[in-house]
């Protein structure tokens, strides 16, 4: 009977769309962290 249940109900880390969206955040993320916050550029490109 729990068998039957965990196939009904599977873990959303086990998903494969579950596992993309968060490989997809994770690089996103990283991209991000690339941008500099609080108009930095415009200063680094000002000088």
């Amino acid at each position: 009977m729990d068998f039957e249940d965990e196939e009904d109900d599977p873990k959303p880390e086990k998903l494969p769309i579950y596992r993309k969206g968060k490989e997809i955040f994770d690089m996103v993320h990283k991209i991000t962290a690339l941008i500099p916050e609080n108009n930095e550029y415009r200063k680094l490109h000002a000088t």
